[in-house]
Protein backbone atom coordinates (compact mmCIF):
# COMPACT_ATOMS: atom_id res chain seq x y z
CA UNK A 1 0.00 0.00 0.00
CA UNK A 2 1.51 3.23 -0.73
CA UNK A 3 0.41 5.34 2.33
CA UNK A 4 1.59 8.88 0.93
CA UNK A 5 -0.82 8.22 -1.58
CA UNK A 6 -3.90 7.48 0.73
CA UNK A 7 -2.39 10.72 3.58
CA UNK A 8 -2.71 12.79 0.08
CA UNK A 9 -6.11 11.34 -1.12
CA UNK A 10 -7.70 11.76 2.34
CA UNK A 11 -6.26 15.58 2.45
CA UNK A 12 -7.53 16.12 -1.04
CA UNK A 13 -11.12 14.69 0.36
CA UNK A 14 -11.33 17.46 3.37
CA UNK A 15 -9.46 19.85 1.78
CA UNK A 16 -10.93 23.26 1.57
CA UNK A 17 -13.50 22.62 4.53
CA UNK A 18 -15.01 19.53 2.81
CA UNK A 19 -16.22 16.71 4.28
CA UNK A 20 -17.35 13.15 3.89
CA UNK A 21 -20.69 12.23 3.12
CA UNK A 22 -22.50 9.03 4.75
CA UNK A 23 -24.90 7.27 2.50
CA UNK A 24 -24.78 4.24 4.05
CA UNK A 25 -27.96 3.21 5.22
CA UNK A 26 -29.52 -0.64 4.32
CA UNK A 27 -32.10 -1.06 2.31
CA UNK A 28 -34.18 -2.51 4.89
CA UNK A 29 -33.15 0.96 7.27
CA UNK A 30 -34.54 2.72 4.38
CA UNK A 31 -37.52 0.90 3.86
CA UNK A 32 -38.54 1.64 7.55
CA UNK A 33 -37.88 5.17 7.26
CA UNK A 34 -39.95 5.17 4.20
CA UNK A 35 -42.86 3.60 5.83
CA UNK A 36 -43.21 5.48 8.28
CA UNK A 37 -43.83 8.30 5.32
CA UNK A 38 -45.91 5.93 2.99
CA UNK A 39 -43.11 6.37 0.75
CA UNK A 40 -43.13 3.51 -1.64
CA UNK A 41 -39.96 0.59 -1.19
CA UNK A 42 -38.37 0.96 -4.55
CA UNK A 43 -35.12 1.13 -6.09
CA UNK A 44 -35.97 4.13 -7.76
CA UNK A 45 -37.30 5.96 -4.88
CA UNK A 46 -33.78 5.57 -2.58
CA UNK A 47 -31.64 6.58 -5.76
CA UNK A 48 -34.10 9.82 -6.39
CA UNK A 49 -33.36 10.38 -1.95
CA UNK A 50 -29.92 10.02 -2.20
CA UNK A 51 -29.85 12.27 -5.11
CA UNK A 52 -31.80 14.54 -3.31
CA UNK A 53 -29.29 14.68 -0.26
CA UNK A 54 -26.44 15.20 -2.68
CA UNK A 55 -27.83 17.98 -4.75
CA UNK A 56 -30.17 19.55 -2.69
CA UNK A 57 -29.40 23.89 -2.80
CA UNK A 58 -29.80 24.52 0.65
CA UNK A 59 -26.77 22.41 1.05
CA UNK A 60 -24.78 23.70 -1.98
CA UNK A 61 -25.96 27.52 -1.41
CA UNK A 62 -23.93 27.61 1.95
CA UNK A 63 -21.09 26.59 0.06
CA UNK A 64 -20.88 23.31 1.34
CA UNK A 65 -19.23 20.81 -0.03
CA UNK A 66 -18.27 16.79 0.06
CA UNK A 67 -15.51 15.48 -0.98
CA UNK A 68 -16.49 11.85 -1.29
CA UNK A 69 -19.04 9.84 0.07
CA UNK A 70 -20.30 6.61 1.70
CA UNK A 71 -22.42 4.33 0.58
CA UNK A 72 -23.01 0.47 1.11
CA UNK A 73 -22.52 -1.69 -1.54
CA UNK A 74 -26.40 -2.21 -2.33
CA UNK A 75 -26.94 1.38 -1.86
CA UNK A 76 -24.45 1.96 -5.12
CA UNK A 77 -27.09 2.73 -7.94
CA UNK A 78 -24.94 -0.14 -10.09
CA UNK A 79 -26.22 -2.45 -7.55
CA UNK A 80 -29.88 -1.18 -7.06
CA UNK A 81 -32.59 -3.47 -8.03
Amino acid sequence: MNTQLLIDTARTMVDDDKGLLAMDESHPTCNKRFAKLGIPHTGEVRRVYRELIITTSAFTRRGRSFGGKQTMTQSDPVHEE
